[in-house]
């Protein structure tokens, strides 16, 4: 199922999502490495780029899969703080490692500077320090 970015929101409030079937969350049989959702990030980012989750478990903890033109350009997870609110992001590039924000507006308050403010603040780090093969 593909997604346009854009309306995502939207489609969460409603619990569905349009001109898609809904998705049994009891048995989801897909092919291999077939995602379970995903957003398509031309409008947001480029052409080419998109973010997947693959299993239950991406979706629980709030990890997409960041991919440009089919190959893995990184990570991006919503953090919960102890209380179980949510935070900000982390961002990974596809070797793992962690980008950090600058200050600024990218960049989360004061309590958690080295998290992004918003998932697109956060895809938009992996994707400029992303390196196509």
């Amino acid at each position: 199922m593909v997604i346009d970015a854009g309306n995502f929101g939207k489609a969460l409030e409603k619990g569905t999502f349009e001109g898609a079937p809904p998705v049994p969350q009891d048995n989801l049989i897909r092919p291999a490495g077939e995602p379970l959702v995903t957003l398509d990030l031309t409008r947001r980012v480029a052409p080419g780029w998109r973010l997947h989750q693959f299993t239950l478990a991406d979706r629980d903890a709030h990890r997409w899969h960041l991919r440009h033109d089919g190959h893995p350009a990184g990570a991006v997870t919503h953090v919960l703080n102890l209380r179980g609110r949510r935070t900000g992001w982390e961002a990974y590039d596809a070797r793992g490692f962690r980008l950090r924000p600058g200050s600024g507006p990218e960049a989360h308050r004061l309590a958690a500077p080295h998290l992004w403010a918003t998932r697109t603040a956060a895809v938009r780090a992996v994707a400029s320090a992303h390196r196509c093969p």
